[in-house]
């Protein structure tokens, strides 16, 4: 069994698989992040993301109670021009698959990950980070309450204002789109028989995700920052009016809308991944639009990765 030391800093998906595959090989992992409960947000894990779950026993168990399979993915043209393009669908069995992919809430998941990480001997500590010191074989992170904790390898996962990254000395390159995303969901009377329904309308993608149940969806509703904000803005049966003209039907009618929060659209890439044995993974290295669900999917990429790079070094 290995002897190597690594400290994850950052309690998301992320650092949370990347902690669970470092300890399912024997790793001496430390977990370092203030609690984290997450939000109402969910997201489309796509097959290499449920298969890392899998391989770390986190998946299906008891979290695949709380998600709904995308068994049909739908775009349809919503752009109001004279002519429309033609509506798109894409069915799982025509690839011999019981699905793409399932819409997971945060919460469960990140429930079912830290459980996971406490069976595997993922030792936690609930503080932040504030800096770090490398060696020549080790490196010193230094948390808010004086605490330091020296081991020989550190993975930043503490998302995109990543205060490891930062004391590693690795720079960004950040930038905004004009787009804000409303997110929420809301309930309808026609079943949504596990299709995800991506609207492309002039500001941007109307996208629903299904929900465990049958008549309940959740929404990413992208478009300009201030139509966005005027939404958010709304009481929920106002929100629930302009959802049910934006969706046309298909979904039948709306109802019981969760509350929403806008959420900026920005961008964010590292300039190097690695440096002064401090890796990024998730958020700290790459930020970008929560469009074709690719956001948590690449980050759980991440974690693998790095994981294999870890355990290639013995």
């Amino acid at each position: 069994m290995t002897k190597k030391t690594v400290a994850v800093v950052g309690a998301g998906p992320a650092g949370l698989a990347c902690a669970a595959l470092l300890a399912q090989e024997g790793v001496q992992v430390t977990l370092i992040a203030p609690d984290a409960q997450g939000d109402q947000r969910t997201t489309a894990l796509m097959e290499p993301s449920l298969r890392l779950l899998a391989y770390i026993g986190a998946w299906p168990g008891d979290l695949q109670i709380h998600c709904a399979p995308l068994r049909q993915l739908r775009l349809i043209d919503d752009t109001g021009n004279v002519v429309s393009a033609p509506e798109l669908k894409f069915n799982a069995h025509e690839l011999g698959l019981e699905a793409f992919g399932w819409n997971v809430p945060q919460i469960a998941l990140l429930n079912t990950l830290k459980q996971r990480c406490r069976e595997l001997g993922v030792s936690f500590i609930s503080e932040s980070c504030e800096s770090s010191a490398p060696a020549s074989d080790h490196i010193t992170i230094n948390m808010e309450s004086g605490r330091s904790l020296a081991v020989n390898l550190a993975i930043a996962a503490d998302g995109a204002q990543s205060k490891l990254r930062s004391a590693a000395g690795i720079a960004v390159e950040s930038w905004s789109h004009d787009q804000s995303a409303l997110i929420t969901s809301f309930s309808h009377s026609a079943p949504h028989q596990d299709h995800s329904i991506e609207w492309h309308k002039n500001a941007g993608p109307f996208t629903t995700v299904p929900l465990p149940g049958g008549h309940r969806s959740s929404l990413v509703w992208m478009d300009r920052p201030d139509r966005i904000a005027a939404l958010a803005g709304l009481a929920a049966s106002e929100l629930t009016r302009e959802i049910q003209l934006e969706c046309h039907g298909i979904l039948g009618r709306i109802s019981e809308c969760a509350p929403s929060k806008a959420i900026p659209m920005r961008g964010l890439r590292a300039s190097k991944l690695a440096q002064n044995r401090v890796i990024l993974v998730g958020e700290a290295a790459h930020l970008q639009p929560p469009i074709g669900a690719q956001g948590l999917n690449l980050s759980l990429r991440d974690a693998g990765h790095v994981a294999d790079l870890v355990l290639a070094e013995d």
